[in-house]
């Protein structure tokens, strides 16, 4: 008989970190609200928080087409793409701040434990890496998966099944890091110990008593919890 993993929260038990990046490691959340409020004000529509949030782990590709649909919008989806991605191109790599936390803890994961880090994000191409770019952090990452790698997208397995692939591991020795609901579906349905970094509560999905998912509020509780075993031998 196959013998499952019992899960063990301690970073030693894993190899791989997979890490979403918008909302978990880069601070973009506002200015890719400003980009669906532009888009949506362009037409004479009223933006809403509950609608970026339900829209919050699609590519944009797929929510060019979401919006098109509701609201009838005019034109061809290409053009509607390059008509909200403009500005979010220009500005994307420079204004969206990298979380400090996030950045410590998988440096930390990297020096004590070894850990291999893969980028796995809903973004294009061009935006991760010119992020990456950026901020100095293409050493930290040996991969990345975009949206223009597979052709499911979260909440599809695809994309972490891909850099599983990349990385030549399986899922049993690899975490996620998430904040989005579709983004903590994929890496479930992808067969990963998941850490959801969300300090609100649930919304009733089918995946919420996962043992495999872990709810933390931020950056800081992920390092306690990981980096358990190391802070307890310190202080002896």
């Amino acid at each position: 008989m196959k013998k499952t993993r019992t899960l063990d929260p301690r970073g030693e038990s894993f190899q791989l970190c997979l890490c979403d990046l918008d909302g978990t490691l880069a601070h973009s959340l506002p200015l890719l609200y400003a980009s669906y409020a532009l888009f949506l004000r362009s037409f004479a529509i009223p933006p809403s928080q509950a609608e970026f949030k339900e829209l919050t782990g699609h590519t944009l590709t797929e929510t060019v087409q979401i919006l098109k649909e509701r609201y009838a919008l005019p034109g061809e989806p290409r053009t509607l793409y390059r008509r909200y991605i403009h500005s979010m191109n220009e500005l994307y790599p420079s204004q969206v701040e990298a979380d400090a936390e996030g950045i410590e803890f998988l440096k930390r994961g990297r020096q004590e434990y070894q850990w291999r880090c893969w980028l796995v994000t809903s973004a294009s191409r061009r935006l991760a890496h010119g992020f990456l770019r950026e901020h100095g952090l293409e050493n930290i990452f040996s991969g990345c998966v975009t949206s223009e790698d597979v052709l499911h997208h979260k909440p599809a397995p695809d994309p972490y099944l891909l850099a599983l692939e990349q990385a030549g591991l399986e899922a049993n020795v690899a975490f996620a890091i998430e904040d989005s609901s579709s983004g903590v579906a994929s890496a479930l349905a992808a067969g990963l110990t998941t850490y959801w970094l969300s300090s609100s509560e649930p919304e009733g999905n089918e995946w919420i008593l996962n043992p495999r998912l872990i709810r933390l509020p931020n950056w800081h509780a992920l390092s306690s919890l990981l980096f358990q075993k190391k802070e307890a031998t310190r202080g002896i």
